[in-house]
């Protein structure tokens, strides 16, 4: 009997280095992306709360009874809990350092409380709805996947708005432009451009964070493109537009590279850069978008690169 327990003592023991190893492996995914909003937006504030306040009576139940095991366990999974739900305040998202914990945690709670159930419902019927619908449908399909999640998701919207959507006809658009991120981006400026209400704005933000979570899984490209479309919205909304940080431009080595940029691009002039001149062909808000479009402008085999202004 007592060598039964000896090895359930090393069982146990194993049992909490594997969670040492789960959470450092949790946390250091979460860790690398903690200054993305999206990433922030993502984490369940009322979950995580809800999955502390036990534990944390258990944690003081093993303390008192002198289960050391027990109360590590406890002790790593608490801390684990406090760090992700700094993340998910956004303590490191860039424009909310300044800000408290507790106004930051008010403001995440603030946000979820807005149930993906309910932003069908609250986020009436606006002025370009059937273009709102496109855009949503395009985000969907920018992972070349169309999850029946998502369909449901757009759906809602669709049936709220009294708008009949053809699936093939969308699934079409998206193969015959590749879904492809530029397009995309373009399609969301075009948005912006007719002067939509603020509170409308701030609206689709949510719904296209929540659209992207609606299967449980963020690709690569939806990722890409939730950052470079948060920035854009973040700065309609804001009233006065922040200028995009990270500019693509193509920096010719010779005249004869000069004169095929400019007929390759007509509309693009060269301007003034750190350390010479260059034809700026775009400018954005997220560093990994511009290096996209910068891979794409590689094809012109000038020398393109990422600057940021």
């Amino acid at each position: 009997m007592e060598e039964f327990r000896a090895f359930i003592r090393i069982l146990t023991v194993a049992s909490l280095a594997l969670a040492a190893v789960q959470i450092y492996l949790t946390l250091n995914k979460l860790w690398s992306r903690k200054h993305e909003k999206v990433v922030a937006e993502s984490i369940s504030i009322f979950g995580e709360l809800l999955g502390l306040v036990p534990l944390a009576f258990l944690t003081l139940s093993f303390i008192l009874d002198g289960q050391w095991e027990g109360v590590v366990d406890g002790v790593l999974w608490l801390g684990a809990g406090a760090v992700t739900i700094g993340i998910g305040a956004g303590m490191w998202v860039e424009g909310r350092r300044g800000r408290g914990f507790w106004r930051l945690l008010r403001d995440a709670m603030a946000l979820e409380r807005t149930e993906v159930g309910d932003l069908a419902r609250s986020f009436f019927r606006p002025s370009g709805a059937d273009e709102i619908l496109r855009l949503l449908a395009r985000i969907a399909l920018i992972d070349e996947h169309l999850d029946d999640r998502e369909r449901s998701f757009i759906a809602s919207f669709a049936d709220a708005w009294g708008i009949e959507l053809s699936w093939d006809e969308l699934a079409q658009q998206g193969e015959q432009d590749g879904v492809r991120t530029i397009e995309l981006r373009d399609a969301v400026a075009d948005y912006l451009s007719t002067s939509p209400p603020t509170a409308q704005v701030e609206q689709l933000g949510d719904v296209i964070v929540a659209l992207v979570h609606a299967d449980e899984e963020v690709s690569s490209n939806e990722d890409l493109m939730l950052a470079e479309l948060s920035g854009m919205f973040d700065a309609y909304v804001s009233g006065s537009p922040e200028r995009p940080r990270f500019e693509v431009a193509l920096v010719p080595q010779s005249e004869e590279q000069d004169a095929a940029i400019r007929a390759v691009l007509p509309g693009v002039v060269k301007e003034n850069v750190a350390g010479g001149s260059a034809y700026v062909v775009g400018r954005y808000f997220s560093e990994r978008y511009a290096e996209t479009v910068r891979e794409q402008y590689q094809a012109l085999n000038v020398f393109t690169t990422v600057l940021k202004s």
